[in-house]
């Protein structure tokens, strides 16, 4: 599968922590909804995931490598693709 364009956002002031960079917990979140794109590019509908067929991903190891800080106002952009199943 081809890497897409998963989640883009503006960094909101109140995504940041006191020093004025993203908070930790923000990158996360944008993982997890890239992660829910992922699953509607692979066919995955919201029905799919609530009733339907009930499947739906789930996060068993995660580790993140610091690149550099956001701040508010700054683009993030996530692309994701599957490289192995």
């Amino acid at each position: 599968m081809p890497s897409f364009l998963a989640f883009k956002s503006i960094v909101d002031p109140s995504d940041c922590d006191f020093l004025g960079h993203m908070n930790v917990s923000k990158y996360f979140a944008a993982c997890s909804d890239s992660v829910f794109a992922l699953q509607a590019e692979m066919g995955l509908t919201a029905e799919d995931m609530r009733s339907g067929r009930k499947l739906s991903f789930a996060v068993v190891h995660t580790s993140s490598d610091f690149r550099a800080e956001l701040s508010a106002g700054e683009a993030i952009e996530m692309e994701s693709e599957v490289l192995e199943i």
